[in-house]
C-alpha cells in the first residue's frame, strides 16, 4: 500500500470511527486499524461517497500507508472508562448583600455578587487541588485540604482570623 493517508487512527470504536468519519467529511484522507475485522469494515461502509476512507487490521499495513511525517491517534474505551463520584456537601457560604459595584464605581457590571472569594491551587503539591474558602465580613476564613480519598478536610489557618472583619474599603467619588 503506497503512503497516501493524512491521519491514522488505532482503534476504530465509537470515538475513533466517528473523528476519523468526521474528518474524512473535512477532506482528509485517513486509514484506522483496529484488530476486529467487523469495525474495520463497518468503519468503511459508513464512510460519506466520495471520501478516502480506509479500515485495515494490521498495525503495519496503517504505519506503511501514512505519509511522512505520520500523524495518528490512539483511541480505546478504557480512556472513557468513569468511576462513582460521591458529591457532599464541602461548607455552606453566607453571602454579602452588597455588590461589588458599591465598592468599585467604574466596574462595568458586579463579578462576584453576594459572593464570598474561592480559590483553587494545589497548597501542599501532592497533584491535588485544595480549596481557600474566604469568607466575607464576619465570617471565618479557611482552607479545604484534599485527601486522598478525593475528601477534604478543614484546616483553621491562625492568622486568618486576624482578618475576619476586614472589608474592601468604600471609596465614594463626586461625579
Amino acid at each position: 500500500m503506497e503512503a497516501a493517508y493524512d491521519f491514522g487512527m488505532i482503534g476504530l470504536g465509537v470515538m475513533g470511527s466517528n473523528l476519523l468519519l468526521n474528518m474524512a467529511d473535512h477532506g482528509f484522507k485517513v486509514i484506522g486499524y483496529d484488530k476486529n475485522p467487523d469495525k474495520t469494515s463497518t468503519f468503511e461502509k459508513s464512510a460519506t461517497p466520495n471520501t478516502i476512507v480506509k479500515g485495515v487490521n494490521s498495525l503495519q499495513e496503517m504505519v506503511s500507508a501514512l505519509q511522512k511525517p505520520r500523524r495518528l491517534m490512539m483511541s480505546h474505551k478504557k480512556q472513557f472508562d468513569s468511576k462513582k463520584v460521591e458529591v457532599k456537601l464541602l461548607t455552606t457560604l453566607l453571602t454579602n448583600e452588597t455588590p461589588d459595584l458599591n465598592y468599585y464605581s467604574l466596574l462595568p457590571h458586579a463579578y462576584l455578587p453576594k459572593t464570598p472569594p474561592l480559590a483553587t491551587t494545589d497548597l501542599n503539591n501532592d497533584g491535588q487541588d485544595d480549596i481557600y474558602v474566604g469568607g466575607i465580613a464576619g465570617q471565618e476564613k479557611y482552607l479545604l485540604i484534599s485527601q486522598a480519598d478525593g475528601s477534604f478536610k478543614k484546616a483553621n489557618i491562625p492568622v486568618f482570623n486576624q482578618f475576619l472583619d476586614y472589608q474592601i474599603p468604600v471609596k465614594t467619588t463626586n461625579h
